[in-house]
Formats: C-alpha cells, structure tokens, sequence
C-alpha cells in the first residue's frame, strides 16, 4: 500500500486528474500563498473536486452549562460554523487548545462537558483545566453547520479556520495554540499539521495512515479512487509536517498505524505508544499529562515532552 500510494501522491500533485463534483454550498476559501509553497498537501486538497460526500446532520448544538463553556460561532470564508469554547477570564493571554473528537459526523453535543469513565473519556475534559482555553468546534455538515462532511477533505480547512478564530481572543496567546484530536480526530489532526504550521504543537491519539483502514464502517466508499483517497491519506503527508506532532496511541489500541506513518514522517513528528493502555484507556491519562505539558509550554519554542512511563503508571492507578 505504502508504494501504490505515494506513486499516486506524486500524480496528485503534478498531473492527477480531478473530477468535477462539488457540493456548491460549501466555501473552502483560497489557500494561502505561504501554505501552497510550504505545504505540498495544501494545493491537492483545493484542486480535488471530490464526489465523496456523507449526510448533513441537522441536530442544533445543544447550549452548554453556564460557566464551563459558551456557544459561539467561527467563520470559514462566508461560513458561520458553530462551536463550544470555554469562557472568556480576564487578565493574561493564555494557551488554547483546539480538539477534534472520533466519529465521523464531527459535531459537538453534551459529551464536550460530560466527563466520561476513566478507561473511555472522550470528552477532553482533562484539557480545560484553570489556564487553558479549549475548544471544541464542529465541523462541515454538523449541528446544521453549512456544507456536507467531506471525509478527511474539507474538515481539515474548518479546522484552520477553527484556530484563526481562537486565535483573536483577548485571552489567548496567539503563539500557543495547539490541536489535538482522538481516533479519526487524531487522523484530521495529522492533515492539519501537515497543511500549516499555525500551531504550537499537535497531539494526534490513535489516527490511521490511510482513511480505507476504517473499513466498512469508515466514511471512505470501497470504490473511491486513489485521487479521492491521497488527500485523505496521512501517510503521504508525513514528511510535510514542521510542527512539533507527538502521535499517541495505548500498546493494545491501534499502534499497527505507527509504521506506515512513520516510515516518512518528518523529525517534528514522535510516536508514543503507551503500555497497558488501549485506544480509549489512553486518553484521559495523556490528556491530564499534555495539559501539565502545555501549561509548562512558556519558553520562545515548544518545548513539550511526552512521559510513556508517566502515563502508563497514571493508567495503572
């Protein structure tokens, strides 16, 4: 797969043929000129006219508990997408983080602030302690968001916008925004970090190197054509990414990926595979250890550092 994929990256990105669908309610916004020649993968995703669409989701952003997080919206080009944010504190700017959940609708619901158990908490809770801004936007074709999801494509743009919006904030700084993201979050979260470099840092926990390991229950149709599937593919990508990215994954969850994105992966790109962890397990652990991380992240560079060790003993606790 590795050599039939990056054969078909390279076409993509000289001469590959794209089709000519496109949802026209959907506003991508040009690329920026700086991402275009930094970023090989920014050009192939605005030139695919892709023909890969899911259902919209039309369930309204239920309004979040006063005090732990407001509703609010962000813009992608003419797009208003609606989002959850933790509320505005007075006094100096702080780091945010902006978090992309598993699934594949990417919308936002009552999980944001419903902590789960120790061995399954998706709703990062973790990273909003005192001093960090969280938030969590949904994306295209969710929570009657403009468009319709894209499959690994379009969502990657939503999220750029996502950090531009955090990023005006009168208590962030600018200069500390980070991205995280959990099983096909994780995996957008590699195609953001190899679209910019607008992050301080990214956290990706158990992504796939290619969007056709999610099988019948992913949102890639069998039949997609490999200039649908490279754009979605992090594994073609690795090599772009300039951000310090740390992939996280539990020993028995889906570490299987690590080889096939590694074998490109650029030197800001680290794999931690977390002992007695799984793909769930893993994630309020690590979570609770990258907030330390982030809240000690105060230097002029990131200087962040992921503890395998010192999560495996907070997941054996």
């Amino acid at each position: 797969m590795v050599k039939r994929i990056w054969l078909c990256a390279l076409v993509a990105m000289g001469c590959g043929r794209a089709s000519n669908d496109r949802a026209p309610e959907v506003d991508r916004g040009a690329p920026r000129a700086s991402a275009v020649a930094s970023f090989p993968l920014v050009p192939v995703r605005a030139a695919l006219r892709t023909q890969i669409f899911g259902d919209a989701e039309q369930s309204p952003a239920p309004e979040p508990p006063a005090g732990v997080f407001i509703k609010t919206y962000y813009q992608r080009g003419s797009d208003s997408l609606v989002a959850y944010e933790t509320p505005v504190v007075e006094g100096a700017r702080r780091p945010a983080v902006v978090w992309i959940a598993g699934g594949f609708n990417w919308g936002i619901d009552a999980n944001a602030w419903t902590q789960g158990a120790a061995d399954d908490d998706q709703s990062a809770t973790m990273l909003r302690p005192p001093g960090i801004v969280l938030m969590r936007p949904s994306l295209r074709g969710a929570n009657d968001n403009p468009g319709r999801p894209e499959c690994f494509l379009g969502e990657v743009d939503d999220i750029l916008a996502a950090a531009d919006h955090i990023a005006q904030r009168p208590d962030v700084d600018p200069s500390r925004i980070y991205l995280g993201g959990h099983s096909t979050g994780g995996t957008l979260a590699l195609l953001a970090a190899a679209s910019t470099a607008r992050f301080r840092a990214v956290f990706a926990f158990g992504p796939v190197a290619d969007p056709r390991d999610y099988g019948a229950d992913g949102c890639l149709p069998s039949h997609a054509s490999e200039d649908e599937v490279v754009p979605r593919a992090p594994m073609a990508w690795m090599n772009g990414i300039v951000t310090p990215t740390f992939v996280i994954e539990g020993e028995h969850g889906n570490v299987a990926a690590f080889p096939d994105l590694a074998r490109t992966a650029s030197r800001a790109v680290s794999f931690t595979t977390v002992p007695g962890a799984d793909h769930f397990s893993v994630l309020q652990p690590a979570s609770r250890h990258i907030a330390r991380a982030i809240l000690a992240d105060r230097g002029p560079r990131p200087e962040l550092r992921i503890d395998a060790a010192a999560i495996a003993a907070d997941v054996a606790r």
